[in-house]
């Protein structure tokens, strides 16, 4: 948990900083435009979800341990991360006049719930997931997530059409 803290941490001031540096604010509306295109696609698969249950396997993996190195790395350079990262720190930032040292104390707040989620998750998983093995309750799950997430995208599609001046 600690590791991936430290790694979406590093990743937010990283592009805190640069996208400050380098993205012009005419651009913020485009970039707002993309990330809500970006959400709708991943809340349409949500939406229509392929769920498969498989059964457990026993077998006991003899995999070389991963060092914090390793995984800061692995997940620094994430794609998912970076996705992830990209639209709060081009648009959100931005907008609410994130600058300076603020950027770095506010991607510490972020990377503290970053890394407190995966073992939240791994806890409501082992208790919840035992308990759910109906494949239609995880179909509703998921699709509830989907529906969250175009709830993010219309507010992205929203800054868009407000802050590119598209009907004015």
């Amino acid at each position: 948990m600690i590791l991936i803290g430290c790694a979406i941490m590093a990743l937010f001031i990283v592009l805190g900083y640069i996208g400050k540096a380098i993205i012009p604010h005419r651009y913020l509306p485009y970039i707002s435009l993309v990330g809500a295109v970006y959400t709708y696609y991943v809340a349409y698969q949500k939406v229509f979800p392929t769920i498969t249950m498989e059964e457990e396997d026993a077998t006991v993996s003899t995999q070389k341990r991963l060092t914090f190195w390793n995984g800061f790395l692995i997940q620094f350079l994430n794609p998912k991360g970076i996705l992830l990262a990209f639209p709060i720190v081009a648009i959100m930032y931005p907008s609410a006049h994130i600058t300076g040292i603020n950027i770095a104390l506010i991607s510490c707040a972020i990377s503290i719930g970053g890394g407190l989620a995966p073992g939240l998750y791994a806890l409501a998983g082992d208790i919840i997931g035992k308990k759910i093995k109906n494949k239609t309750w995880i179909q509703r799950f998921t699709q509830l997530m989907g529906a969250m997430l175009i709830i993010v995208g219309s507010m992205m599609l929203y800054d868009f059409i407000i802050d590119s001046h598209l009907f004015q």
